[in-house]
């Protein structure tokens, strides 16, 4: 005999109850039990579609002849109601449960079979992955079911609790004709009258609060009848009030409906309401009990409950940056811009008897900037409507001080108004993302012994002793870092050695000189010193070096730690530090996985935000690439891609990006390879917005080779600018301006740019005439310098590039054989007339009136004749 079974699912029930329910009955051979109540919505939906979703009642279940159970969207018996009461407590029941809450507790005769794997946001999307296992069809109708219950259930895919399964099911099920104008109907319907009424008593008992950073509002409202799907009245209040966290109270005489909602993430609101025999998931939950108590004290016993289940939230303190750089109110704007410069700052606040009088932003450094106002003080050009935020905040506070004023960054002050830290844009979303997380250094740090005596020379070996020893003298610990370290574990040769001290770098410089004697630089401000001599050159630096802590007074140095310091830097490979300390001498100490990286020769930025922070990365890390021999990670290219959609031209230094644009093809590698990979990565954006490129790598290729055979190479000064001649070629007519004012040419990379316009603006003018016999395109051509000569005959199309190999081929052709110095060894020829003789000289060659050294001596004395 088949086996016969009943399929339940919770009181109350939502979309994802029931469309979990109905779809069982394609694997079991059970029917649906309709719940005892269900919201109004779904009741709506059921009496609209009766015809194809059939259940039974109460009153025709034969309890005794059940086999089995199926619960679904429920792992609480206790929650199908008074149907429990009914169930055999004597008979052995399988009971099979398609659920994604926690599983409650079941009587010993139940023999439980659940789902295996429940981690997703809806139970549909179970019960949907089992009918697609099992190669079961469903219709269209059925597929707007379930969408209804997934949807439902995850907020539209919104919620925290949403996996990549449930993203799946609602994919399959539109595509399986899942109607979303029904679905759309069902779930954004309006409120009747009593909802709006239950609205507005909601609206008038709301109180917010804040408990460990948490936001939450708890409201009530006391009612003699039921509101049908109170839910939905829950769902509109929570977008009025703006705030994440609610829980709605609904007494009706003595029976208290709870519904709550939220992220999840700091209040779990199924926890709070498990207190009060509710249920749900972490986002969504929902509690019916009878009152046994004063309605006052419920509410009492529910807030103490709300406030056990707040997770202490992440703070401004605990991610903002501190100590803050600073600046007095009488810092001219020149050096407030070379300060930003140096540290890639977006703004700063000012001080003044440490109090924050006023806000400096890059842009109104740039603004006057512009004006040529880099003397005047900062003070007359700071924003002084100054926006701060406590360190005890939260991050969503900050957020919505941000998004409210819109700016990108807050000063933060503590409980006596003095500065504390700034908190950025940035700053939150790192914790948004997962990448804030502060990491102690016995958990981050691996440490690899280097055996520094083999792979290092005896002098740097010698030197770098003296430093260790002078380290534990002063008590300071001190380690090589970055690019040198890299270099080092490369086998690369390096005489350029950075030092970076917990503690005071320069006092630690002072005292290695005293054996060293070389030449010594100190920079009070920035809390750097500098030893060079013929051999080598070391660079001193304090860990999260200085800062300014009041006005005219010299920077302050806040020690850190080496983390700090390492996490500010650009790429995982230049993040690695050897401790130089005796009792740890050669030990690597790698916070960010640098090392691994090196040995497989990748490049990678520390968070997903740095390429965003500073565009210039792009550049350094193409350079490295090529300088190297490594390849950018491929996420990491991907990170380029998406930072160079968000117009970072507007806020790029252009100095910055000249220099490195410099350091990038300063290196003996093939420089067209360089400009492809760039474009590649498309990074031309940077340069500017309007670039359009299209030379192919053999032309470039080309072009450089002339350049080579014409002498020209990395030892030019104006070389990058020959490099990047290709990329701006096609914008520089008419940007020119732009390039020269932002770009700060030298006279002789403006040479070039004139030279070259007004060749093209004359060839352009006589292209519909016989070109080969215009002496003034010809010699304006002959003035322009042979590198730019390369680019045109090479890069530009026809028929310039045909004019170009014309002059090449015939330049000297029409060159006059008398030579300067014969003319100025020759009484009868003034001085000032030489340079016009042989320019007329030439130019008569050029249209074939003479051509033998006879016919030039007649033409210079019939000159000298008439000038005579």
């Amino acid at each position: 005999m088949m086996k016969k079974g009943l399929i339940f699912t919770h009181n109350n029930s939502d979309f994802d109850g029931i469309a979990s329910a109905f779809m069982l009955q394609k694997i079991f051979n059970a029917k649906v039990v309709m719940p005892e109540r269900v919201e109004f919505q779904v009741e709506a939906f059921l009496h609209l579609y009766e015809y194809i979703f059939p259940f039974v009642k109460y009153e025709d279940i034969a309890f005794e002849e059940i086999d089995f159970l199926v619960f679904a969207d429920t792992s609480n018996p206790q929650r199908i109601g008074s149907f429990y009461g009914s169930l055999p407590k004597n008979k052995e029941l399988e009971v099979y449960i398609f659920d994604h809450h926690t599983l409650g507790y079941f009587p010993p005769n139940f023999k439980i079979v659940r789902y295996p794997d429940t981690s997703v946001g809806s139970s549909v999307t179970l019960v949907w992955e089992e009918i697609k296992r099992r190669g079961i069809k469903y219709s269209e109708i059925e597929a707007t079911l379930m969408l209804l219950g997934v949807y439902e259930d995850t907020g539209r895919l919104l919620y925290t609790s949403t996996t990549y399964r449930d993203a799946n099911a609602v994919a399959d099920l539109i595509q399986n004709g899942a109607n979303l104008m029904v679905v759309s109907r069902f779930l954004e319907s309006g409120m009747n009258p009593y909802q709006r009424q239950l609205l507005e008593f909601f609206l008038d008992n709301s109180s917010k609060d804040f408990y460990n950073g948490v936001e939450y509002v708890l409201t009530y409202a006391e009612l003699d009848t039921e509101v049908e799907d109170a839910a939905l009245v829950v769902h509109k209040l929570r977008d009025l009030i703006e705030c994440e966290n609610v829980f709605a109270v609904l007494k009706v005489k003595d029976t208290v409906h709870i519904i709550a909602r939220g992220l999840g993430d700091y209040l779990n609101v199924r926890k709070v309401l498990e207190n009060f025999g509710g249920g749900g998931h972490n986002e969504a939950a929902a509690a019916t009990f009878r009152l046994k108590e004063e309605f006052s004290d419920f509410l009492d016993k529910l807030r103490s409950a709300i406030q056990k289940e707040c997770k202490p939230k992440i703070r401004v303190k605990d991610v903002m940056t501190s100590p803050v750089r600073v600046l007095a109110p009488e810092t001219s704007v020149e050096e407030a811009r070379k300060i930003l410069l140096r540290y890639g700052h977006s703004g700063v606040p000012i001080l003044k008897d440490d109090e924050i009088v006023g806000v400096l932003s890059r842009k109104d450094i740039d603004k006057a900037t512009q004006h040529k106002l880099g003397q005047m003080e900062v003070q007359k050009i700071m924003s002084r409507n100054v926006i701060t935020i406590n360190q005890n905040a939260s991050l969503d506070e900050a957020q919505k001080l941000m998004i409210e004023k819109e700016i990108g960054r807050l000063p933060v002050i503590n409980e006596e108004n003095r500065l504390v830290g700034l908190i950025t844009r940035t700053d939150i979303l790192r914790v948004w993302h997962g990448i804030n997380v502060k990491k102690t250094k016995e958990l981050s740090t691996k440490r690899v012994i280097l055996d520094l005596n083999v792979r290092l020379d005896q002098r740097i070996k010698d030197y770098l002793e003296i430093i260790s020893n002078v380290s534990d003298k002063l008590s300071l610990k001190s380690f090589l870092v970055g690019g040198c370290v890299r270099d080092l574990l490369l086998n690369i040769q390096s005489n350029d050695m950075d030092i970076v001290v917990e503690g005071d770098a320069i006092k630690l410089a002072q005292e290695v000189n005293k054996y060293i004697n070389g030449e010594f630089f100190s920079y009070e401000k920035f809390r750097t010193a500098t030893i060079k001599n013929e051999e080598i050159k070391f660079d001193f630096a304090s860990a999260r070096t200085e800062f300014y802590s009041c006005p005219a007074a010299k920077p302050l140095i806040e020690y850190s730690d080496l983390h700090n310091d390492m996490y500010r830097r650009d790429f995982s490979i230049n993040t690695l530090a050897i401790s130089l300390n005796k009792d740890s001498y050669g030990k690597m100490i790698d916070f960010f996985g640098g090392y691994e990286d090196i040995k497989i020769k990748r490049i990678r930025v520390l968070h997903p935000l740095s390429y965003v922070e500073d565009p210039t990365r792009i550049i350094r890390a193409i350079r490295f690439e090529f300088q190297l021999g490594f390849k950018i990670d491929k996420a990491d290219e991907e990170l380029i891609k998406n930072a160079m959609e968000l117009k970072l031209f507007n806020v790029i230094s252009f100095d910055v990006l000249k220099e490195e644009l410099k350091l990038m093809f300063s290196h003996g590698s093939c420089p067209a390879l360089i400009i492809m990979r760039m474009k590649e990565l498309n990074v031309f954006k940077l340069i500017h917005p309007k670039i359009s490129f299209n030379f192919s790598l053999d032309k470039l290729k080309g072009y450089f080779s002339c350049l080579k055979s014409e002498g020209f190479g990395n030892n030019l000064k104006e070389w990058w600018f020959l490099c990047i001649l290709p990329i701006i070629y096609n914008i520089l007519k008419s940007e020119d301006r732009f390039f020269k004012r932002k770009w700060k040419f030298t006279k002789k990379e403006i040479l070039y740019v004139e030279k070259l316009k007004k060749f093209l603006f004359k060839f352009s003018r006589k292209r519909s005439q016989n070109i080969f016999k215009d002496f003034d395109l010809f010699e304006t051509l002959e003035g322009i310098p042979s590198e730019i000569i390369c680019f045109l005959k090479i890069l530009e199309e026809k028929p310039l590039n045909d004019y170009v190999l014309w002059f090449e081929k015939n330049k000297n052709v029409f060159k006059p054989l008398t030579t300067g110095e014969e003319l100025s060894n020759r009484s009868d020829v003034k001085p000032v007339f030489i340079g016009e003789i042989l320019k007329n000289l030439k130019k008569e060659k050029f249209f074939g009136n003479i051509s033998t050294y006879e016919d030039e001596l007649k033409f210079i004395n019939k000159f000298i004749s008439e000038k005579s």
